[in-house]
C-alpha cells in the first residue's frame, strides 16, 4: 500500500475517532426485533460475528435485519496498525526464507519437517493479513449500502420544468449508485450474494416445512 495514501486514511480515521465516543459500538438488529451491540468483526460462512465484551459471537446472516456501525474509526485504526504489523512479518519471514531454502532445492528427506515447519510460521501472519482486509472490505460494504440508500432517498426529489415535458432528478444518473462489482473481488460478490440467498431460501424452506408439519 502506497505510505502517502496509508498515510491520508489514518489521518482520516484518527479524526473520525475524537468525534466517536469511547463507548461506541455497532448494533445489530435482528429480525425478531432483538439488538446486539458489540463490534461487528466480519460475515464468514453465512455468519456476522461480533464481539460482545470478552467475547465473540456468531448470528446466521439470514436472521439479520440491519447492521449500524459506530465503532468504524477505532477499527480502522487499529486495522491499518495491524496491516502494517502483518506486513512487515511476511517481508521478513520471506526474506529470512529466500535466504536459508532457496539453494536447497532439492532438499533432503530428512529437511522437510524443518521446511513444513516453515511454511506453517510464513502462512500465519498470511492468515493474519487476510483476516484483517477481509474487515476493511466489509465495512467498506456497510458504506457502499448506506450511500445507494440515501441515492434511493434523494431520487425521488424530481423537478418539472414549466413548460418542458421532462424535468431534472436531484441525483445525476451517474451517482446514483455505487456498483459492488468495483469494490468487491468477483469471488467475494458470489459469496455475499449467491451463498447468502441460498442460506436464505434454505432457512424460509425449513421454517414453511415446520409450520406445515405442526
Amino acid at each position: 500500500m502506497n505510505e502517502r495514501y496509508l498515510a491520508i486514511v489514518v489521518a482520516l480515521a484518527l479524526a473520525l475517532f475524537v468525534i466517536v465516543s469511547p463507548a461506541a459500538a455497532d448494533t445489530l438488529k435482528l429480525k425478531d426485533g432483538t439488538s446486539i451491540e458489540g463490534v461487528i468483526k466480519k460475515v464468514e460462512a453465512g455468519k456476522v460475528f461480533v464481539a460482545i465484551k470478552d467475547e465473540t459471537k456468531a448470528f446466521n446472516l439470514s436472521n439479520v435485519d440491519s447492521m449500524d456501525f459506530n465503532s468504524e474509526a477505532r477499527e480502522i485504526v487499529r486495522n491499518m496498525q495491524e496491516l502494517d504489523k502483518a506486513a512487515a512479518e511476511i517481508k521478513r519471514l520471506l526474506s529470512q526464507t529466500q535466504t536459508n531454502w532457496i539453494a536447497k532445492q532439492p532438499i533432503d528427506p530428512k529437511d522437510e519437517p524443518a521446511w513444513l515447519a516453515a511454511k506453517e510460521t510464513f502462512r500465519k501472519p498470511l492468515l493474519l493479513y487476510q483476516e484483517i482486509v477481509n474487515d476493511l472490505y466489509f465495512r467498506v460494504l456497510g458504506r457502499v449500502d448506506e450511500y445507494n440508500g440515501l441515492m434511493k432517498q434523494a431520487s425521488k426529489m424530481y423537478v418539472g420544468i414549466k413548460g418542458v415535458r421532462v424535468g431534472s432528478s436531484l441525483v445525476p444518473v451517474d451517482v446514483e449508485r455505487l456498483p459492488l462489482r468495483k469494490y468487491v473481488p468477483a469471488a467475494w460478490f458470489d459469496t455475499i450474494f449467491v451463498d447468502a440467498y441460498n442460506l436464505g431460501y434454505s432457512d424460509a424452506t425449513e421454517r414453511g416445512r415446520s409450520r406445515f408439519e405442526k
